[in-house]
């Protein structure tokens, strides 16, 4: 039993990101971060205590909100 919750924990932690993680992955300043969110243009977010965390999806719907689709810019 302890080794089921022991992997759960683990895997909870791999799928999701610090803010300080995120920040440094993306090399975004935290300022940056705070502007996106105050304009809605910053991932979901979980507020756990007192940390920030970004889950692994949060963020591929953030990349794929932002990604833009040369192939209809071009037509």
């Amino acid at each position: 039993m302890l080794i089921a919750v022991k992997d759960t924990e683990q895997q909870m932690e791999t799928d999701r990101l610090t803010l300080k993680e995120f920040l440094a992955k993306w090399k975004l300043c935290r300022a940056s971060y705070y502007n996106l969110r105050k304009y809605g243009r910053a991932p979901r977010d979980m507020l756990i205590g007192n940390k920030i965390f970004i889950s692994k999806q949060a963020e591929a719907d953030w990349i794929a909100a932002n990604e833009r689709d040369h192939g209809a810019q071009a037509a």
